[in-house]
């Protein structure tokens, strides 16, 4: 009887898609290789948001992931890919050379050029040199990066296995049903539910298509779908029970669902955050009328709306979805009644 009820109840479909899952995420840590020599694999990211100086407000970060020597390029909005690559060859190429692979690409501009693998480097063998103080540069050069990768690899090591005490290895397999987290891919600058709290945390199941490598799979999504089908393992929970399939996803992930765009501005004010003024609007949408009125930052808007004009006068004072409804001051010596607004 208990083993009958307990599966029962780990069967139940409103369960699985809403209950927080206690155990250890699956997917053990997966730390890439070490490089073999400086500059041979490079890492790039963007920071962003950043106050104008001299016309710029993002910096390009390109890091050696051998040495950890890194470029910082400053950037203006907007710069598109072209820019980027030609930005790369003026600062890194020309110093450094082309790298064997770039951790955005995941693969090497010359393979990206010429689709195949970049001819391998000549390396410095001991002897082929005549000059007695070249070799030997060379050489405590060779010992210095024999030395680094050794206690990259150990640090890599200890890191890896204290991350991986709270994780267990990968359970999914292909053909397997899951049920899928997508929490982090729902729009939070947009309008959504009154309590989006209460929504589930999983939805599907959806059967499992082909593995990605060690901790990724491909997911069978409905056609109208607008997200990428491949998901890491923690993302993902085995169902249990009766299979049915989940014909939709979420309206804010289907390419048929409804779109929200910036109608007009309502009203603006400054918003204390981490001790800063955060300006915000109060933007009226398109799709959700005066009552779904939303207060957002306006460099969100700048960024996901870049055409939206945020110039437009305040039509009139209005409140949004997080508004105070009654204000009460404290009461004043000489009178009786407190002022209220």
């Amino acid at each position: 009887m208990k083993k009958a009820v307990t599966d029962f109840v780990a069967s139940c479909l409103v369960c699985q898609q809403h209950k927080y899952l206690a155990s250890s995420p699956q997917g053990l840590l997966q730390p890439l290789p070490i490089p073999q020599a400086i500059w041979e694999e490079v890492s790039m990211d963007f920071i962003v948001r950043l106050p104008k100086s001299q016309g710029h407000d993002a910096i390009l970060v390109v890091v050696d992931r051998l040495s950890k020597y890194g470029h910082f390029v400053p950037l203006k909005h907007p710069y598109t890919a072209k820019t980027i690559a030609e930005i790369f060859v003026k600062e890194v190429v020309k110093l450094h050379g082309v790298p064997v692979s770039v951790g955005a690409a995941k693969c090497s501009p010359f393979e990206i050029v010429y689709g195949r693998p970049p001819p391998a480097l000549t390396r410095f063998i001991p002897g082929e040199t005549a000059v007695e103080a070249v070799a030997q540069e060379l050489q405590t050069r060779d010992e210095a990066l024999t030395q680094l990768r050794f206690h990259l690899t150990r640090a890599q090591d200890m890191m890896t296995k204290y991350a991986n005490r709270k994780r267990k290895p990968a359970e999914v397999k292909v053909d397997d049903w899951v049920y899928l987290k997508i929490r982090p891919h729902k729009q939070t600058s947009m309008p959504t539910r009154l309590h989006p709290k209460l929504s589930a945390r999983y939805f599907g199941p959806f059967k499992v298509l082909q593995q990605i490598g060690k901790v990724a799979f491909k997911l069978q999504l409905p056609d109208t779908s607008r997200i990428h089908p491949v998901f890491h393992v923690s993302q993902l929970k085995i169902a249990v029970g009766t299979k049915q399939v989940e014909k939709d996803l979420p309206d804010e992930l289907q390419a048929a669902g409804p779109m929200f765009w910036p109608l007009k501005i309502l009203d603006r004010r400054q918003q204390q955050r981490n001790k800063e003024l955060i300006p915000q609007i109060l933007v009226e949408w398109q799709e959700g009328g005066k009552e779904g009125a939303t207060w957002e930052d306006v460099l969100t808007i700048q960024e996901q709306f870049p055409d939206f004009n945020l110039g437009d006068k305040v039509e009139h004072q209005a409140v949004g979805n997080d508004r105070v409804w009654r204000v009460y001051e404290r009461k004043k010596k000489g009178n009786k009644e407190g002022k209220r607004c």
